[in-house]
């Protein structure tokens, strides 16, 4: 697994160094451990700055993992008065829903709105806007999730099931820029 707090905070932090504060997050429900997580790490970098992001906050949008969910949590977030400087978006898939929303209706990235992903898309180097994101160490976690599963084939009486996390870098793409009001 990821170090998905970590993470979550390299992200938010990477806005905050760029002056964001007013900076929307699409994740999915806190009952799913990796949108918990994400969400601990998006809170921890956000009350560096003073910003509570638990109670009643305006630029937080739960939803499930699907490009769509993205689309309409960006609809949402846009439409705020006023609208996020800075979006983070806490899964891959759900960020190609985020750009395409911002396609359809002008919102020009990062002049318009600066975007952060956790996690990268298939074909990403095809992509007009390269977002900044965590990357994920999918190859290496799949490595040891079948040597771990092969360990447990030969060896039955194997201890308790073992938690890996690996860290993730972050990669800054062309999606972001600094906030000047």
């Amino acid at each position: 697994d990821n170090d998905n707090v970590t993470g979550a905070y390299t992200l938010t932090n990477h806005l905050i160094s760029l002056e964001h504060r007013l900076i929307g997050v699409v994740n999915v429900s806190l009952k799913v451990s990796t949108g918990y997580e994400r969400f601990h790490g998006f809170c921890q970098a956000m009350r560096s700055i003073d910003v509570d992001p638990t109670a009643n906050y305006a630029y937080r949008y739960d939803t499930g993992f699907s490009e769509q969910d993205g689309y309409s949590a960006a609809a949402y977030l846009l439409s705020l008065d006023p609208p996020p400087t800075a979006i983070v978006v806490m899964n891959n898939v759900m960020t190609l829903g985020v750009v395409r929303y911002c396609n359809t209706h002008n919102i020009s990235i990062p002049e318009d709105l600066s975007l952060v992903s956790f996690g990268d898309n298939a074909n990403q180097a095809l992509f007009t806007i390269q977002p900044t994101m965590i990357q994920l160490n999918l190859k290496t976690i799949g490595n040891k999730i079948g040597d771990l599963i092969m360990e447990r084939i030969r060896n039955k009486g194997a201890g308790p099931n073992q938690e890996v996390r690996y860290s993730s870098s972050l990669v800054v793409g062309n999606s972001c820029k600094v906030y000047t009001p």
